[in-house]
């Protein structure tokens, strides 16, 4: 059998050489049966089916294990056709069933309404043409009914396509279909479907993942198991133009970025198949959940919580730790280093903003940007960029980070710093020399004591800043 092997995309190209139809019946001498069981007339019949640029088609698929495969026909498929043709000698409607026999070859039986006496040719071009897989009664996909004859169908339910093989969701779920040619003189088959063939990886090795693709209309899911690595093989099928953006993956109940559009913007294409490959990674609650239990975790740029006491997994950017919590998952992030230090006179020209019940001073970029990124949101939550908050809510924040200060009021000590740095930030200095402002005037604050500057007697004396993040 020829076979045709393909580089990730079904050619969908119908440049086929001519080829004749030929029927047991293609003149008036063939015999016509009449079934009253049925209600119309049997007509023997034999057609070739072809799709791409020979007769094998694609019933069965063989992954080469190399990006390639090889399409053909199998045992067992079935072509299923219906039509009409009104008039005079016409059949009227007509429907069939149709077996393989080998390369294009399909024959079977066709049941027409009225009698029949005339070629195939005559009526065959008004027919609809569906490929039936061999074994799809097992999968739910393909529904077919004849009724009476003209309420003939075969419909599909796009909600059963999920499978957990590439060549399983190529065989089964590419819904083939088509009608005669009178140029190549054959039927000729395309695929309605685009395949998406999925590997998710960082995933529990040897574990089973319920797997749940929306289409932008409904579910198409399953189960899979992982191999011993912890990646996931399955394969969907959607209907083709279906948007790329539209398209969302849970595994395990969790999301899996697809960015499929990417910058071509594109919608799938029928005949084409998709080799993704994800990274699930592991899940972090978003900072938006917090609570008074997460004091100490460490906040990622994506604005994930990540344990407390330990640096944040590779590809994430350590901002800050929890350090205060109000109703309704806000409050404040402290940074996980210095900004510049600066004076009391140029921090209370900064804008006064108010987060998490904290007003705080916000600082001009030029304050920070040598050593700090801009933050307007982490991930999805909308964030101040960095603020020097209240001398209370530094004083809160210390006692949240599990300082045992002695200074009154409390201020940071060696358990504050130890939460810094085991996140691989740096300590709040001694402060012997400089001291940190906080934004209540008049007050700063060091390792062993919180100063009070009568009036600020020394505004323009630089001291430390440890900014936050409202959130």
């Amino acid at each position: 059998m020829k076979t045709k092997t393909i580089l990730k995309t079904l050619a969908v190209a119908l440049l086929m050489p001519a080829m004749l139809l030929t029927t047991s019946c293609s003149n008036s001498d063939d015999a016509i049966n009449e079934n009253p069981s049925k209600k119309g007339y049997e007509l023997p019949v034999t057609v070739n089916v072809t799709r791409q640029d020979d007769a094998t088609t694609r019933a069965t698929y063989t992954d080469n294990g190399d990006g390639t495969g090889s399409l053909g026909f199998s045992t067992g498929d079935q072509l299923f056709i219906l039509g009409a043709e009104d008039g005079d000698g016409m059949p009227g409607w007509f429907y069939g069933t149709l077996t393989w026999q080998s390369v294009g070859t399909f024959s079977g039986t066709l049941t027409t309404e009225n009698e029949y006496t005339g070629t195939i040719d005559a009526i065959i071009g008004s027919s609809h043409a569906y490929l039936l897989p061999a074994g799809y009664g097992n999968y739910g996909f393909l529904t077919v009914s004849t009724g009476e004859g003209w309420n003939a169908s075969v419909e599909p339910d796009f909600s059963k396509t999920f499978a957990l093989t590439k060549a399983i969701a190529v065989e089964q779920f590419s819904f083939e279909l088509g009608g005669y040619n009178s140029l190549s003189g054959c039927i000729e088959l395309e695929p309605m479907m685009a395949i998406l063939n999925f590997t998710i990886t960082g995933l529990t090795p040897s574990t089973e993942y319920a797997v749940v693709l929306n289409n932008g209309t409904e579910d198409v899911g399953g189960n899979v198991t992982t191999d011993a690595s912890g990646n996931a093989t399955f394969a969907v099928s959607v209907l083709n133009d279906t948007d790329s953006q539209v398209l969302t993956l849970t595994v395990g109940g969790n999301p899996v970025a697809l960015n499929l559009d990417g910058a071509n913007n594109r919608t799938l294409a029928k005949g084409k198949i998709y080799n993704i490959t994800r990274s699930a990674g592991p899940t972090y609650p978003s900072i938006s959940t917090v609570t008074t239990s997460d004091y100490g975790k460490v906040v990622c740029a994506a604005g994930h919580l990540h344990d407390a006491n330990t640096p944040v997994p590779s590809g994430c950017t350590g901002v800050g730790v929890i350090a205060k919590v109000t109703d309704g998952g806000h409050g404040l992030i402290m940074s996980l280093q210095d900004a510049e230090e600066n004076t009391w006179t140029l921090i209370n020209f900064c804008e006064s903003v108010t987060y998490a019940g904290s007003t705080m001073k916000r600082l001009d970029g030029w304050m920070f940007d040598d050593c700090l990124p801009s933050y307007t949101s982490l991930g999805s939550i909308a964030v101040s960029n960095w603020c020097i908050a209240s001398k209370d809510d530094y004083i809160a924040m210390f006692q949240n980070l599990g300082s045992q200060s002695n200074a009154d009021p409390i201020s940071y000590d060696n358990n504050v710093n130890a939460k810094i740095t085991n996140a691989g930030g740096k300590a709040l200095n001694d402060g012997y020399n400089w001291g940190y402002w906080c934004a209540t005037e008049g007050w700063s604050f060091c390792y062993w004591s919180w100063d009070i500057e009568s009036d600020h007697n020394n505004p323009v004396v630089s001291k430390y800043v440890r900014p936050v993040l409202g959130f």
